[in-house]
């Protein structure tokens, strides 16, 4: 623990599991390590103090972005509509004789 932050997460052998850097009292990048004295994952994530949304970035130029809405959900990516099977939108009743090709 570093002025209140963990800045590293052990496992019950001991070994470094995770690491945690800050600055200015945010996280701004964790260190994921799967095989003690092999393999890690580093990624980097930069938040927006006014917004809360997050940019996301590794070693493998990975760049991911997740949008928070005032109430603190996840709206990163909104529902999809859902089109109705019966008709298109642009449907008119006076065009019903002329054949209309559309695809969904």
């Amino acid at each position: 623990m570093l002025g209140g932050k963990v800045v590293a997460e052990l496992d019950s052998t001991g070994y470094k599991r995770m690491g945690h850097i800050y600055a200015g009292g945010m996280e701004i990048a964790t260190q994921t390590i799967w095989n003690p004295g092999g393999g890690w994952h580093l990624s980097w994530t930069s938040t927006n103090p006014v917004t809360g949304t997050e940019y996301t970035t590794d070693e493998n130029h990975y760049i991911g972005r997740k949008e928070i809405d005032p109430l603190g959900a996840d709206v990163t990516n909104p529902p999809q509509a859902i089109p109705s099977p019966e008709e298109p939108p642009f449907f008119n009743p006076k065009f019903d004789h002329m054949p209309l090709e559309y695809a969904w």
